[in-house]
């Protein structure tokens, strides 16, 4: 179910179980639209990361992997072929959001 394996060789073969390993696959994918979460697993993988730091680094996994998602054929359920649209906006939304929080910090 690895990210990089999938990419790399392509989707396994579970014959009549095909279906449930995507929807657990998918499901996974589908949580990584969440960019909140994505940055506080690096300060939390980071100790010593700053907020900006954590938002840069977040940025970049984004930009390399989540919001390729769809460019790369990662879903075949409909369901998230649809969701997956929805969640690429929110997390582009999300990110405007942190930039504009970090340009101006009311602290």
């Amino acid at each position: 179910m690895s990210y990089s394996k999938v990419k790399k060789n392509g989707f396994p073969d579970f014959g009549e179980h095909q279906l449930a390993y995507h929807i657990v696959r998918e499901a996974d994918l589908l949580t990584a639209y969440d960019f909140d979460r994505c940055m506080i697993y690096n300060t939390h993988k980071n100790s010593k990361c700053s907020i900006l730091d954590s938002f840069n680094d977040a940025s970049e996994l984004f930009e390399r992997r989540m919001l390729k998602h769809n460019e790369d054929n990662l879903f075949v359920t409909d369901y998230s072929k649809k969701e997956s649209v929805h969640l690429h906006t929110l997390s582009l939304n999300r990110i405007e959001s942190w930039k504009k929080i970090l340009r101006n910090p009311l602290i």
